[in-house]
């Protein structure tokens, strides 16, 4: 588990803490998870938690990480500003689309991006390499034996 400390606290919220800060809200609230909820399941206090909310305190990658562990999402899905960025807005739009579940977003997507059987192949690729730590240049199952051409 990640050791995540209190920072010290500002009187006044900082413009990308606050954004942080209001994406963790935004999720928890889509959850249906009170504040106290959300501390106890990243292992911070709720006071503590408030103030990240709150964007009072610069939040370290430890919070991030355990905030984004105990919403269910990858952690950079805290850091996305889908109104700032395009990419960010379509990965939020599909995100919500399949109920907040991250897991059925990127189904989507590959499904998407690389057609039914593109994504049977991609899911397959990533259980794979999951099993296998992946080496530059090194054959995968798929190739070996193949010539490129």
């Amino acid at each position: 588990m990640f050791e995540v400390r209190a920072m010290p606290r500002r009187p006044t919220p900082e413009p990308v803490a606050a954004k942080v800060g209001a994406r963790i809200r935004d999720l928890r609230q889509e959850r249906g998870l009170s504040l106290a909820a959300l501390a106890d399941a990243s292992g911070l206090s709720k006071g503590h938690m408030s103030s990240v909310e709150r964007g009072l305190v610069l939040i370290t990658v430890g919070t991030v990480v355990a905030a984004a562990k105990a919403l269910n999402v990858p952690p950079f899905v805290l850091v996305m500003f889908p109104e700032e960025d395009p990419l960010a807005a379509v990965l939020e739009h599909v995100r919500t689309a399949e109920g907040g579940d991250t897991d059925k977003a990127a189904v989507t997507l590959r499904k998407l991006v690389f057609g039914a059987r593109g994504a049977k192949a991609i899911a397959a690729a990533v259980e794979i390499e999951e099993e296998e730590p992946f080496v530059p240049n090194t054959p995968t199952p798929k190739t070996r034996g193949r010539r490129k051409g």
